[in-house]
């Protein structure tokens, strides 16, 4: 398992001046999980609780870093999901009205 160095997102975004970042370095980090995210659909990974304190910064070269899969499922595309989980303030509707979802992108 690797270490892996940094604080969570959240964290992050509370230590900065006025609690924000500026464009650029949103897009860069933004872009990092989406790349990440990408990744793991592309190996049929589901993360199911992606949310700041997911997400570790090392804040000294702003490289992100995707962390606890307790969640996690492999699946596909085609696969409805059921499985209540995730942070309650963080779910999508459907799984708050126990509804079947599709745990990735085509």
């Amino acid at each position: 398992m690797e270490f892996v160095k940094g604080i969570s997102l959240l964290a992050y975004l509370k230590s900065q001046p006025g609690k924000k970042i500026s464009e650029i370095e949103c897009k860069h980090i933004f872009k990092q999980i989406l790349n990440g995210m990408s990744y793991l659909h592309n190996l049929d990974i589901c993360h199911r609780d992606l949310k700041l304190d997911n997400l570790i910064i090392d804040t000294n070269n702003k490289n992100v870093k995707i962390i606890d899969y307790g969640f996690g499922c492999i699946t596909s595309w085609n696969k409805q999901l059921n499985f209540f989980c995730g942070t309650p303030s963080y779910m999508p509707p459907e799984i708050i009205q126990k509804k079947e979802y599709i745990g990735k992108d085509r």
